[in-house]
């Protein structure tokens, strides 16, 4: 018995990382790409970075494969002001593998206050997931 618990303990450990591994196969890839400068365009970045890390169906990746990309620009919307608001532009692409060029989806410009930089980011995160959906519907579309 002494033997048999620890085994036990064993195999339960390795069931959430199986798990865990299984999930990450499903999820599918997005890269960010980001230039920004001003303090607020680094935390909504850093914001949108997070809501994806958090996703069930997103994972952040740098790798060569098949991905949505953002590319993300951010500037200091007021100069006498700094740290009150960016102005943002945010362009969504499809990269697939081998490919050299990506694949034009979407973009928005905006502007976001300090203030409100989670709800912009969620709104991202969200509108990020419905190309996604969007985009995989089609591909199977194609496929068939």
């Amino acid at each position: 018995m002494r033997i048999l618990a620890p085994c036990i303990f064993i195999l339960l450990l390795g069931l959430p990382l199986n798990k865990t591994l299984a999930q990450t196969e499903t999820k599918t890839a997005v890269e960010v790409s980001a230039s920004s400068n001003d303090l607020v365009g680094q935390r909504l970045v850093y914001q949108i970075k997070e809501g994806i890390r958090k996703s069930s169906n997103m994972r952040l990746t740098y790798d060569d494969e098949s991905r949505l990309q953002l590319l993300i620009i951010t500037l200091e919307r007021d100069q006498i002001n700094p740290g009150s608001s960016t102005i943002y532009s945010i362009t969504w692409t499809y990269k697939m593998k081998g490919e050299l060029l990506p694949y034009f989806v979407d973009n928005v410009l905006g502007t976001v206050g300090s203030m409100h930089v989670q709800e912009v980011a969620d709104d991202k995160v969200a509108k990020t997931d419905d190309e996604l959906e969007r985009l995989m519907t089609f591909l199977k579309s194609i496929k068939q």
